[in-house]
């Protein structure tokens, strides 16, 4: 782990945790993607719910978040500590949306002096814990990458997947919500919300991925009545047979995961640049004993650079369309 170790060692702790755990799980990413291009696998063994159950899952990503804080729960305490910080995080923020800035402020402004002393006291104990939360998640963090590429086994989490693993959440998670992310930057709730309203366009994306879908009554009746134009029924026709017509590789997902990876530390206060990012993906691969370098990366700098931007800018665009979940 010492490659990964130096590459963090002078970046804000949080945006290098973000950058690391997205860099390390691009190789299970492309398994994932490349499961469901080819229509086998894992997940494809996995039992299919009935078709109301699993077309309910669209609108209820709630479902399966809990299943995976639930399931995916190591025993060193790494999901369970992320999730605490979270829920922390999330309830500060919430705090401030409620109360507003110039709220916080007049509160503050109306207190004597030994409320403001005591109000300060209590914000630096609370930055110390915050301090020693995050730091505490990074050293788990490492200890999970490190057990991974070990390849250690952590007997409790593997109980919990045999238990869950029929559960339809952990299918519609590997089958729909993850390649939907990855591969079309659109959470399954949007991605259905917009085929229902006659997006030929989402409609086609959400047939390549789930032909269960042509059963969801909207889109089976813009179907019907559209069923007398051709180029519409040949678009419809062509997904269903054909699913997935992404190109999947390991350049390409890990081309898409940098991309992200650059949007996100930007949106954090801290843009990563294509060398610190090739250099994430190097110190991966010498920790996980692969060589000295990412072989899937670019070779060239200006290729690099140039994937860098536009899977940026692929996200950016994305996401500004995605700001709710529902």
């Amino acid at each position: 782990m010492s490659h990964i170790d130096e590459w963090i060692k002078d970046k804000p702790i949080l945006m290098a945790m973000m950058a690391l755990e997205l860099a390390f799980d691009a190789e299970y990413c492309f398994e994932c993607a490349i499961q469901v291009k080819k229509e086998e696998g894992f997940i494809y063994k996995l039992p299919l719910p009935p078709l109301n159950e699993w077309l309910s899952l669209y609108k209820n990503h709630h479902r399966i978040f809990d299943l995976f804080k639930d399931t995916f729960v190591d025993s060193n305490g790494l999901v369970e500590s992320t999730q605490d910080l979270t829920d922390f995080l999330f309830e500060g923020l919430r705090e401030i949306k409620r109360t507003g800035m110039e709220g916080i402020r007049e509160e503050y402004n109306n207190l004597n002096e030994e409320e403001k002393a005591a109000a300060e006291k209590l914000y630096q104990k609370v930055k110390k814990e915050l301090s020693e939360a995050i730091d505490n998640i990074y050293e788990l963090q490492l200890k999970d990458i490190e057990a991974d590429i070990n390849g250690e086994i952590d007997d409790e989490l593997k109980n919990r997947l045999n238990k869950d693993i029929n559960q339809p959440e952990i299918r519609f998670l590997f089958k729909v919500y993850n390649p939907c992310f990855i591969l079309y930057r659109c959470f399954p709730s949007r991605l259905l919300r917009e085929a229902r309203k006659g997006e030929i366009d989402y409609i086609e994306k959400l047939l390549r991925l789930d032909r269960a879908v042509i059963h969801d009554k909207k889109i089976s009746d813009f179907i019907h009545k559209k069923s007398g134009n051709k180029i519409i029924s040949d678009r419809i026709a062509t997904a269903i047979a054909n699913g997935i017509n992404e190109k999947i590789t390991r350049k390409k997902i890990k081309m898409n995961i940098a991309g992200l990876i650059s949007f996100l530390s930007t949106a954090m206060g801290r843009q990563l640049n294509v060398v610190e990012i090739r250099d994430l993906f190097d110190a991966i691969a010498r920790d996980k004993g692969a060589g000295d370098i990412d072989t899937d990366i670019p070779e060239g700098q200006e290729a690099f650079v140039k994937a860098i931007q536009r899977e940026r800018r692929n996200w950016d665009n994305a996401l500004r369309k995605n700001k709710s979940l529902t």
